[in-house]
This record gives structure tokens, C-alpha cells and sequence, in this order.
């Protein structure tokens, strides 16, 4: 029986008649869940279950399966519709548990998470963001994100009790329970910060007035975004992190007061306690080492190389100024280019600070003279004429060596994961 359970276990005990879990449909005080769970516990005890898949949208019922697999040390795997039966045959021998997620290039990888690892990083968030059991949080990131499993984590060892929803499909049901019920937190990847922005309107100051804390992560928020939150968030503690599923929440950066807020920054913020990192000099990679690291991949053979003496190959390329880390790129998206070595993410943050566009890639094609060239798809706001958008970039492309000018630019959709990640295809670089 892990240190989770038998948290939520002291809690529900102490204060059964109190409501923990909410959802739109219907609501669990303590005693109930206590039943919910123990119903399950007989079940996976009298069928003699070992394993526990678990790949519902978000809901009570996913919760509740969660803490009876974990009250029985049952080992708990997170699978996504892209898991396959022969990804699951690979992980018999493995007693930890496993989160099947997907990475930067959107390919599943099942992540091998300790007790230890992701205790380490709750007890922190906790404390940063001053969660208190009298809250409510919104748990609407999907549970089989690191994301959002992290931040249910959170709740049931702060005792906080938690509106689960999938998503936030029914924003004006979860609006209507914010007035009632003075939600207290949530949590919010970019791209739904910003749909909540759309959602909201002139709503905001009804739904922030009761809101103590939310936690952003883990891509860059963009400068329309932080003035956002500085004006309607003023006294609200917010953090935003960086970490992938393999290195949960290895920086935080808190909500700056004033100027930090004002422009785009790649600034990663903070290492967290016990844990430290250093830059590989053969090409500015970022590698962690701590108490946050997952314990490897449930097919090693396939990432043999992201770990070496312990430290935690994040694939991230940073640079250091002032004794503060900023993210460059990726070393997957770093291309050749003359001899020179190019940024993607460098590029495509350029075009993106111009007004009215949306989002932009960067690629590369054959080249004659460098090998490769720079190409770039971009994605406009409908009513813009292109040219004005190529007269912009011209601009801020004239300040760069020529190597970094576009030779190619095609304006259409850009696609997008679920969690907002642009979905970067390498064909790209051939067209």
C-alpha cells in the first residue's frame, strides 16, 4: 500500500460526511468513496488481478480504480488508443508503475514511474502553490498526460477535493460550478489557457474571483497570454513548469509582479530541491539528474541512449545567461545548414512574434549551395493579406546572416496535438 492511499484513506476517514470528489453528474463525501473503493478492491482480489490498464476519459470511476490498484501495490499502466498488445507483453517483469504517453515527436513511450518520483514532485507543488484540503481544483487535463495525473496526485495528498471532468467540453456546466462552489484551482496546458480566454469573455472577473492557484505547463506562453494573466490574475499564484514525463516539473517559474510578464521568454526558471543538471559542451543538450526522474522506459532498447550514468537526456538544447537558463530548441529540430547549426524553434518564434500570425514550422529542403535551406509553413489569421505578413518577416529577417532566410514559404493550417504541441512531420523538409 503506497503513501497515496493511505493519505486519502486518513482523510476520507476523518471527515466522511465531506464531499472529496465532484463531478457534473454526481458528487463522493468520503464514505462513498471509501465504498467505491473496497467494492473494487474485492473485485480485482477475487480475480486475481496483477495489472491494471487504465484508459477511461477522465471521470470519478478512473479515480476510484486508480487508488483501489494502488491501495493493493497492483501495477497501474496509463495506456493510450495508440498503446498495442505487443507494447503491453513487454511489461510483465516490470513492478513499477507505467505511464504510457507520447513525447515531443507525438510517438508513444511507456515511462516507468517510482512512488518515490512522483512524491517528490507533489510535495513540492503543493507547497509552492499553498493547495489546502478546503480547496477545489479542476482535474480537466486528461489523466494519461503526466500533466494531469501529476496534479491528481496533488489533490489527494493535499486532501484537496477535485471537480473531474474530460476536459473542458462542458466549460459552461464547469462555469456555473465555480459560482456555486467557489473553485479554488486548475491546471492548464497553453492552448487551453487560451481557449479558456476565448470562453470566458467578459466572464473572467466572476471566474477568477474565488481562485487561489492554477499551474501552467509545459510549452512557452506567448506574450498575448502573460499580459492576460497579469490583468486578470493579479493575485492569483501561478506557476509554470518544465519537464516532460520522464523529468516531472524539473524548473518551475513563478508568476512574476512585473516586468517578466511584459515580453516572450524562453526563461525555464528554477531547478527544484535535490535535483541538478548540467549542459553536454558537444551540443548545449540539457541533461537532469534527481529525485524526479522516472526510472527508465518499459523498451529500453529503443531508448537506450537517453540515459547515461544516471543523467536524463532531455533531447531540450538551452543556452546560459546571467546564471539563467533559457530553451533554444530541439536537437531533433536542429538542422545543417552551411556548416551553421540552426534552431527551428528560433525561427519559427521570430515569424510568430509578428502580428497576426498564428502559429509557423520550420523546415528544411535541398539547397545547392548551403545543402539545405530554410522553409517555413505558416499559419495566418484568415482576414491578412499575405503580403503584409512577408513584409514584416523580411524586416527581422534582414538582421540575421542569410543562411537563416526562408527560401520557401507556404501559408496553410498547421496541425496540432491534443495538448496543442505542433505535430512536426519530416517529410516536411523534402517539399
Amino acid at each position: 500500500m503506497s503513501s497515496l492511499y493511505k493519505i486519502f484513506l486518513k482523510n476520507i476517514k476523518k471527515k466522511p460526511d465531506t464531499i472529496f470528489i465532484y463531478d457534473l453528474k454526481k458528487n463522493f463525501n468520503g464514505a462513498a468513496c471509501l465504498k467505491k473503493i473496497n467494492f473494487l478492491r474485492k473485485f480485482i482480489r477475487k480475480n486475481k488481478i496483477n495489472t491494471i490498464g487504465l484508459k477511461y476519459k477522465n471521470s470519478s470511476d478512473w479515480v476510484f480504480w486508480y487508488l483501489a490498484a494502488d491501495s493493493l501495490d497492483k501495477k497501474i499502466i496509463v495506456i493510450k488508443n495508440s498503446t498495442t498488445n505487443k507494447d503491453l507483453n513487454k511489461i510483465k517483469n516490470i513492478r513499477n508503475d507505467i505511464l504510457f504517453t507520447s513525447g515531443t515527436l507525438n510517438l508513444p513511450k511507456g515511462v516507468i514511474i517510482s512512488e518515490k518520483a512522483y512524491l517528490h514532485v507533489a510535495k513540492i507543488l503543493i507547497q509552492k502553490l499553498k493547495q489546502r484540503n478546503y480547496h477545489i481544483e479542476l482535474l480537466s487535463m486528461p489523466f494519461d498526460h503526466s500533466f494531469g495525473i501529476v496534479r491528481l496526485r496533488c489533490c489527494i495528498l493535499a486532501g484537496t477535493k477535485m471537480l473531474i471532468t474530460d476536459g473542458l467540453k462542458r466549460f459552461p456546466e464547469i462555469f456555473k460550478f465555480s459560482q456555486e462552489n467557489k473553485l479554488s484551482g486548475l491546471s492548464l496546458v497553453p492552448s487551453g489557457l487560451a481557449l479558456i480566454k476565448l470562453l470566458l469573455k467578459n466572464k473572467v472577473n466572476l471566474f477568477n474571483k474565488n481562485l487561489k492557484y492554477f499551474e501552467i505547463g509545459s510549452s512557452n506562453i506567448n506574450n498575448e497570454q502573460r499580459l492576460w494573466l497579469k490583468k486578470n490574475f493579479p493575485k492569483t499564484e501561478i506557476i509554470h513548469h518544465y519537464g516532460m514525463t520522464e523529468a516531472s516539473r524539473s524548473f518551475l517559474i513563478s508568476r512574476g509582479t512585473k516586468d517578466n510578464l511584459k515580453k516572450n521568454t524562453n526563461k525555464i526558471g528554477k531547478i527544484i530541491p535535490e535535483c541538478k543538471y548540467k549542459i553536454d559542451k558537444t551540443n548545449n543538450e540539457l541533461l537532469l539528474k534527481g529525485k524526479n526522474l522516472c526510472d527508465g522506459y518499459f523498451d529500453q532498447k529503443n531508448n537506450k541512449d537517453k540515459f547515461i550514468d544516471g543523467w536524463f537526456r532531455t533531447g531540450d538544447i538551452v543556452k546560459k545567461k546571467k546564471n539563467q537558463l533559457y530553451l533554444v530548441g530541439r536537437v531533433d529540430n536542429q538542422f545543417n545548414i552551411g556548416g551553421n547549426k540552426v534552431q527551428a524553434e528560433m525561427i519559427e518564434n521570430i515569424v510568430e512574434s509578428i502580428d497576426h500570425v498564428k502559429k509557423c514550422i520550420c523546415f528544411v529542403r535541398p539547397d545547392e549551395i548551403y545543402g539545405n535551406s530554410i522553409a517555413l509553413k505558416i499559419e495566418k489569421k484568415s482576414t491578412v493579406n499575405k503580403k503584409n505578413i512577408l513584409k514584416k518577416l523580411e524586416k527581422k529577417m534582414r538582421k540575421l546572416s542569410d543562411y537563416y532566410n526562408p527560401k520557401k514559404i507556404i501559408f496553410e493550417k498547421i496541425l496540432l496535438t491534443k495538448n496543442g504541441k505542433k505535430i512536426r512531420i519530416p517529410q516536411q523538409k523534402f517539399i
